[in-house]
């Protein structure tokens, strides 16, 4: 049996509708990896939100490709990665009160489940992580430590188009008695574009937890035009256009977003984000 596992203001919705991030690359460590490694195939250096802590993301590679380093909400929170034989093991935030390490463990060349490790060695936190027969990503489930032991928090289910591009992500968080109520929220994604995407890695990021990275994992391949929020809460539309470099890469995305439930129903609003690459 598998584990289980409002937006008020511009602000949140900005926030709840984040799915971009950038990446920065530097020159420094060297990995020999063998087999398939966890190299990324877009190096976006910087992803810039309108009206959000600036760059809300930030990566930092090594000369073979490798990300190193990464921060979050102009370095809000500050991460270092370690590899082994190309694949990531642990990535551990340096800074704030919490320096927590996600340690990561494998079948075969998949990511099978990621303990959350706090600076006593305490496993607080766990996620597994499933996939079909295509390889694809189905779902992500968290659980989080309680006196009485492991319980539900969260679980992510993920379905596909015949493109492979993502067309529903479901987002379900239990009732945790002091914590946290119930929350569902579907995001469904439209009106793909035919241009390489900025990345999708944020997708799974909450963004008050670390972000698991999965440079392997592949939601999209290109970019959706049209994202379609429901569930509980505030419900909302949001319709993208983009701008394109040369090689088809996004560097700007212009939302335009309306509410469709909720006490700010029928109201718009517009945001941007920037992008740049290496």
């Amino acid at each position: 049996m598998k584990r289980r596992v409002n937006m008020l203001a511009k602000y949140k919705a900005a926030i709840v509708i984040l799915f971009l991030f950038c990446v920065s690359c530097e020159k420094d460590d060297h990995y020999e990896p063998d087999g398939q490694t966890d190299k990324f195939e877009v190096r976006l250096k910087s992803v810039v939100w309108e009206n959000l802590p600036s760059p809300f993301y930030h990566f930092v590679y090594s000369n073979d490709g490798f990300v190193t380093q990464f921060s979050f909400a102009s370095g809000l929170k500050q991460y270092l990665i370690s590899y082994d034989d190309g694949l990531i093991r642990e990535v551990k935030n340096t800074v704030g009160p919490a320096k927590d390490k996600l340690v990561y463990e494998y079948a075969g060349d998949k990511v099978e489940l990621i303990k959350y490790v706090n600076e006593a060695g305490e496993i607080f936190k766990r996620c597994f992580l499933d996939y079909n027969v295509n390889g694809q990503l189905i779902s992500i489930e968290w659980e989080v430590k309680l006196a009485a032991g492991f319980q539900a928090s969260r679980t992510l289910t993920f379905a596909y188009r015949d493109d492979g591009n993502l067309f529903e992500m479901k987002d379900h968080r239990f009732e945790i008695a002091g914590r946290h109520p119930e929350l569902i929220l579907i995001d469904r994604y439209l009106d793909y574009d035919s241009k390489v995407t900025a990345d999708s890695r944020t997708l799974i990021h909450p963004v008050d937890d670390d972000m698991v990275l999965l440079p392997r994992v592949k939601l999209q391949k290109n970019n959706p035009r049209k994202v379609i929020r429901s569930g509980m809460g505030a419900n909302y539309d949001v319709d993208y256009t983009y701008t394109y470099n040369a090689q088809n890469q996004p560097t700007l995305k212009a939302g335009d977003a309306l509410f469709t439930s909720g006490p700010q129903a029928g109201t718009r609003f517009q945001f941007k984000v920037e992008f740049s690459y290496w």
